[in-house]
Formats: structure tokens, C-alpha cells, sequence
């Protein structure tokens, strides 16, 4: 069965296999079904959750009318517009909780009744999640609708828009200067963009918008494409009444765009788009260079650390620095492939964490990198990387306790099963021999860096029982909860100073220069030595004590005083990558604006910057 007011099945393709949705729904950790249970059990006693699923129901009494549009047909019976209210309901509140940092978007009730009636079988609720997903995480930047900062992608690529008119468009339409840009590209971007176009295309321009969007690689930019030339359109035809003596109203031409937008005729949307494409020269690299320059500027900058200083240990003015060395990055890394890139990649920050925090072993590097939240297309964002980066470097023993338990809580069910327990216990003697020896590993690392269970049995052993008594108080599943593992870790003063002091330890080797520092080492305990060999102690080792002696270890100076750790400073530029970014941050062009032609002035610094740079 299909709607009575999108196309034929046969003339388009199938969004949700020619699409990304499918692998989106291979990766995850959850089906559909699991999100839709998950959500309608935790939405009474989440706040989030709570807020969202009154906005749902708000906007969901006012679907009527997309209903009838893209749902119902003449022979469906009385009251059966409730079927599709309650798939509607299920699969927004299933997204909710798949993207906790977007939530629900005001409006997307009306964008989910035309997926549903869009999908390869009916109203598959589905497919309808997994592409509807797959819109949010991969074609828009992963914080074009995120709760904090509000929309912070949004207003990027409404800015964006307002310089590439008054770049592209005004040279040709002079009555253009004499509306305020900036509140018109506004209001376009909230009736266009938040809405993805439905309710503002007719259908059949509205089918082939999406489907491009979904399945072209070109769809990332599409929305800012289309916008700019539907000013156009509708500028050329004011101008072309002869009225241009008298100063355009800047409301006047906003109602103008819309009803030109709604009241487009049938036309072929692959013309219309290459017509598009060849009179703006827009690209999907440029667009994200583009991007990149505007989040430079200091009001998107300000706004974004005003937002993370409530959740992260840094200050202010370490925010913005690290904050110019990630656009640097960004920008300047030598990168195989630049199409979407919109953050910083894995190899980025595998790197990263190596040169940062070499001390742990390549299992803790390997979980923590797969843990830092990155888009569907393994881009990560500045927000999430800091994020991770303030626990990381300055968290406190709450906050590196539940992570640790995040790195092998997959399936984010906030308990650990047995089995989950004996990794949790694996990184923790990885984490107390990474201390105690001073023990440096590279990225990938060989499998014999890896601290495992085979050469420390007996510490592994330790962490395991401790894990298994805190779960015994569940006599049924015998899993250990999240709040459980915290409070152990606080009132347990070995594991306290195990995760206060992990990747505080001093560097012995720099990884970047490779220069050896010459401690005093003292002589290795007994204990020390049988954790060392992997050999299994007849008698029982007084785990408390050798903890104590490892700790000793790690923070004692050239001549076995205990000291301190020193200060440190974060950055996510390697030494060499410092330089090049100290002689260029002196430049004006550093960060170009957003109006520059991408194509003739960007990527030649680009590429240039790219050879200097391994």
C-alpha cells in the first residue's frame, strides 16, 4: 500500500537500503524494539526523558494534518489517524533515547508521519527510525540539533547562509542590501532546515529532496544549496516586476520566499540541482572548511565554552586555546580523506591518547578511544572530545569511576554481568602495573603490551573477588550496578588512589622527542617481581601493601621522596604540529572567513600545510 501523495515505489530507491540506515542498525547495540521498551520503562525517573515526552505529546496533538497529507486514504475507517499517532509517539520517544545530546526536536513529529509514509512497506516503523537516525547523526553535524549549546550547528550553518548570500547572491540582486540578511536567513533556516523541508516543499519536489539528501554523497550540503537558490528564484522574480526603485522590505520578502517555495511547479529535481551546483561551485569539502571557519569565530567560541566550563575542569582561556588547536587539527592534519570531515578522526585521537597519557596500557587506550562519542561517520566533535579530555587529565575519582565502568558497560545498562566484572577487574591491573612500572606502549600497540590476566594473575584475581563480594548483595543476577562500583571505589582507599592518580604519572619517555630521562630506581619489591613474571605466589600476598608500594612507586622523585605530581599542560598538537600552528596562528589568514572562496583560497594553504605536516 502506498500514499496517495508521494511517488511510485518503482520510480525512486529504497531510502532505507541505499541509505546508511542499515548499517546504523548493524552497529548499534540495540534494535529498535529495545530502544521503544528502554524508553517507555526510564522515562518516569528521567528528567530529560520526562521533558522530552511532554513536547511529544504537545506537538503530537497537532498532527493532524500531516497525517491526513502523507498517511491516511479514502478508504481508511473512522479514528484510524490514532494507529499512526502511536507509531509516530513510539518512534520519536526510541530516538530520544538513542541520541540523549538531541532529544526530541520540536516539529519532528510532521517529519516523521512523511518518513512513515515513505519507508519500503507501510508505515515500517523500523526503517522509519533507522533513516529518520541516519538524517540526524550523518547527514547534519552531529550538534545541528543538540539540547546545549542550543542548535550550536544550526546557527553555524545560518550564518553560513547569510555570507554566501550576501557573497554570492548580492553581487547580482543590488536590492538585496537594503533587507537585513540576518534576520531572514533566520527565520528561512528555522521554516526550512529544523523542518527539513516538509510542509514547505510540495510533495513531489519534497520526495526527491530527501531521497537525494539520503542517498547522495552531495546531500550533506543540500539544504544550504537549495536555500541559496530559492532566494534566488524568488529575488529574480521580484526584480523582474520592475519594482526596483523602492527598498525591499525585509518581512515583505520573507513571506515572498515562502510562498514562491511552497508554490514551486513540477520540475526535475537532478536539473534543478546541477543548475544549482554549477552557478554556486559549492562542494562538500568547501561547505566543511567553510563550517570550520565560521565555529572559529569568537561568539560561536565563546558560546560553546560557556557551555562545556559547567561540565569540564578547564578554564576559560584553556578552552579557547584548545579549542584553536582542535580547528588547527581539523584544517591542517594531513587527512587521506576530507569529504565530511567534521571534527577530528579516530587515528587523531588514538595518537592523542598515546602521546597524552602513554602510562596506560593499549586495552585502556583502545576502550577509551571507542568510547568518546564520534558521529555516524567517525568524526568527533571538539564538545565530546573535551569532554572525555577533562576526566581524562583532571577528573575527579567519581567521574574516572564511572568511566571505567562505561568502557565495559556495552550495552549502557548501568549493571556489569560476571563476565563485564572480569574486564572491569582486567583494566584495573592494567591500570596499577602501568603505575608501578612505568610501562610505555605505542599506538596500535603489540598484544604483549597489553596487561592481561595471563602475566598478573594474581592481581587480576584480587580486583575480581573484591568486585564479585560488592555484587553479592544481589543474590539474583549477581551483577554489580553502577552506583554500587562508585561508592566501593570512594570508601576503598586502594582503588581511591588508584583512579585519583592514573595518567598523573611521570613520563619517562617522551613519546614525541624520545628522549630517555634518567631516574633512580629503586629495587623492585618480591611482590613487585611476581607481578612482573606472571608468577603465581604460593603464599597470600598482602594486595593492600603491594598497592601501597606501587603507588610509592609512581609518585616518589630521583631519590624515593614521595612528591607531588607536576602541573601539566593539556594540548592536542604533537610538538611538531605546535610549531606549525604557532608560526601560522600569527597570521590574519589562519582562519579564513566563511565568504572566501574555498575552492582558490583555502585549499591551497591546505595542501600545503598537509606535506609540511606528518
Amino acid at each position: 500500500m502506498t500514499s496517495m501523495t508521494t511517488a511510485s515505489p518503482g520510480l525512486r530507491r529504497d531510502w532505507f537500503t541505499a541509505s546508511s540506515a542499515r548499517g546504523l542498525r548493524e552497529a548499534s547495540a540495540f534494535s529498535y524494539e529495545e530502544y521503544v521498551c528502554r524508553a517507555m520503562e526510564r522515562v518516569a525517573g528521567d528528567t530529560e526523558l520526562e521533558e522530552d515526552q511532554q513536547q511529544i505529546e504537545l506537538d503530537l496533538a497537532r498532527i493532524g494534518d500531516s497525517v491526513a497529507q502523507y498517511l491516511l486514504h479514502e478508504h481508511d475507517v473512522e479514528h484510524t489517524e490514532s494507529k499512526y499517532v502511536d507509531a509516530v509517539r513510539r518512534v520519536l520517544m526510541a530516538y530520544t533515547l538513542r541520541n540523549r545530546r538531541v532529544g526530541y526536536i520540536q516539529g519532528h513529529a510532521d517529519v516523521l508521519c512523511f518518513l512513515l509514509a515513505n519507508t519500503s512497506t507501510w508505515c515500517n516503523e523500523e526503517e522509519a527510525f533507522w533513516i529518520y537516525a541516519c538524517v540526524i547523526e550523518e547527514v547534519f553535524p552531529d550538534d545541528f540539533f543538540a539540547r546545549t549549546p542550543k542548535l550550536h550547528g544550526f546557527h553555524v550553518d545560518v550564518k553560513l547562509l547569510s555570507e554566501l548570500i550576501a557573497k554570492r547572491l548580492m553581487p547580482h540582486i543590488p536590492q538585496l542590501a537594503a533587507v537585513d540578511l540576518s534576520m531572514i536567513t533566520s527565520l528561512l533556516a528555522c521554516k526550512w532546515f529544523v523542518c527539513l523541508w516538509v510542509g514547505e516543499l510540495p510533495t513531489s519536489l519534497l520526495v526527491p529532496v530527501w531521497e537525494f539528501m539520503l542517498c547522495d554523497a552531495d546531500g550533506t550540503f543540500l539544504h544550504l544549496l537549495l536555500a541559496l537558490h530559492m532566494v534566488r528564484l524568488a529575488a529574480d522574480a521580484l526584480a523582474a516586476t520592475g519594482e526596483t526603485d523602492e527598498p525591499w522590505d525585509s518581512s515583505f520578502l520573507y513571506k515572498e520566499l515562502l510562498e514562491s517555495c511552497r508554490a514551486l511547479p513540477d520540475a526535475d529535481f537532478r536539473a534543478l540541482f546541477d543548475q544549482a551546483s554549477a552557478v554556486y561551485n559549492l562542494s562538500d569539502e568547501g561547505v566543511e572548511d567553510m563550517r570550520a571557519a565560521i565555529r572559529a569565530d569568537s561568539h560561536f567560541r565563546a558560546q560553546e565554552a560557556r557551555v562545556l566550563m559547567k561540565t569540564v575542569h578547564f578554564d576559560s582561556t584553556q578552552l579557547l586555546r584548545l579549542h584553536d588547536e582542535f580547528l588547527f587539527a581539523r584544517m591542517y592534519a594531513k587527512v587521506c580523506d576530507r569529504r565530511r570531515l567534521r571534527g577530528v578522526r579516530r587515528d587523531f585521537i588514538d595518537l592523542l591518547l598515546s602521546r597524552e597519557f602513554p602510562m596506560l596500557n593499549a586495552e585502556l587506550h583502545r576502550r577509551i578511544s571507542d568510547h568518546i562519542p564520534s558521529d555516524a561517520i567517525g568524526n568527533v566533535s571538539f564538545f565530546n572530545l573535551i569532554q572525555a579530555l577533562s576526566v581524562l587529565h583532571y577528573g575527579t575519582p567519581k567521574e574516572r569511576a564511572s568511566l571505567l565502568f562505561s568502557l565495559v558497560d556495552r550495552g549502557e545498562r548501568k549493571r556489569l554481568t560476571p563476565t563485564e566484572m572480569s574486564e572491569l577487574a582486567e583494566l584495573l591491573c592494567g591500570l596499577a602495573i602501568s603505575a608501578a612500572t612505568g610501562a610505555q606502549v605505542s599506538w596500535p600497540a603489540k598484544p604483549s603490551a597489553t596487561t592481561t590476566r595471563r602475566n598478573s594473575p594474581l592481581l587480576h584475581e584480587h580486583f575480581l573477588v573484591q568486585l564479585k563480594q560488592i555484587s553479592a548483595s544481589n543474590q539474583s543476577s549477581k551483577e554489580l550496578t553502577r552506583d554500587e562500583w562508585i561508592q566501593y571505589v570512594l570508601r576503598t582507599p586502594d582503588l581511591h588512589q588508584l583512579v585519583s592518580d592514573w595518567g598523573r604519572f611521570d613520563k619517562q619517555m617522551s613519546p614525541v622527542s624520545g628522549r630517555r630521562h634518567r631516574t633512580h630506581r629503586s629495587k623492585s619489591s618480591p611482590s613487585e617481581q611476581r607481578l612482573k613474571n606472571g608468577e603465581d605466589a604460593v603464599q597470600q600476598i598482602q594486595m593492600s601493601e603491594e598497592l601501597q608500594y606501587l603507588r610509592s612507586r609512581a609518585f616518589s622523585d630521583e631519590y624515593g621522596r614521595m612528591s607531588p605530581p607536576k602541573p601539566k599542560t593539556v594540548s592536542l598538537l604533537s610538538n611538531r604540529m605546535k610549531k606549525k600552528y604557532n608560526k601560522l596562528s600569527q597570521h590574519s589568514a589562519f582562519f579564513l572567513s566563511a565568504s572566501n572562496d574555498p575552492q582558490l583560497e583555502f585549499r591551497n594553504q591546505v595542501y600545503w600545510c598537509q606535506c609540511s605536516i606528518s
